[in-house]
């Protein structure tokens, strides 16, 4: 939990930093992307964060590989996913102030906005997955009741029905993906250690 924790914590401050490299660029009213875009100040350093957020997918997928395979796989496309929104940037043109969506729509684009799209369905999927089975064996569980929950905040702010501004509601959803990740790791490490523990009585 803590490695994951620390890549999380490392893209909120990669963010950060690429935000005040870019005059201009609102954290509330813009997406993330666009400080990775072509013609951004520290691409590279956005590019780091995303990164940093796959990393954190595929740790997680590790941990549930013994507790949930479904959500190991779903965990394990994400961070994939994630990779290809690193990978494949939207166009911003080189002489603006700072990088907004001025320009038409590319291959890459198409690409990068494939990608965010697969890891939110992906994320939400492993969230009402854990929530449901957690609900069906009768576990009082963080990622049960209040799982289910965030999945709900989730999915309201990744369709912008909630806080209207984009950069807002995009960041609301990461926080709310992020933290329910620590909070899931959490849970598979205990179960983990509850079975290991069953093993080695026998």
């Amino acid at each position: 939990m803590k490695t994951v924790l620390a890549l999380f914590a490392g893209f909120w401050l990669l963010i950060l930093i690429a935000g005040s490299a870019n005059p201009g660029y609102q954290h509330y009213r813009e997406h993330v992307s666009l400080l990775a875009a072509e013609g951004s100040r520290l691409v590279w350093v956005t590019t780091l964060a995303i990164l940093l957020v796959a990393a954190a997918q595929w740790v997680g997928s590790y941990y549930f590989w013994q507790v949930n395979k479904t959500v190991t796989g779903l965990l394990a496309a994400a961070g994939a996913a994630l990779g290809v929104v690193a990978a494949f940037r939207v166009p911003c043109e080189r002489s603006s102030r700072h990088c907004t969506f001025t320009v038409e729509d590319t291959v890459s684009a198409s690409v990068h906005n494939a990608g965010v799209v697969t890891f939110a369905l992906a994320t939400m999927a492993a969230m009402v997955i854990l929530g449901v089975v957690s609900l069906v064996h009768g576990q009082h569980s963080v990622v049960g009741i209040p799982g289910l929950l965030a999945a709900g905040v989730f999915a309201l702010t990744y369709s912008g029905l909630l806080f209207p501004p984009e950069g807002l509601a995009q960041r609301t959803w990461i926080a709310v993906g992020q933290i329910w990740l620590v909070a899931a790791v959490g849970v598979a490490q205990e179960r983990r250690r509850r079975d290991a523990a069953l093993i080695i009585r026998r």
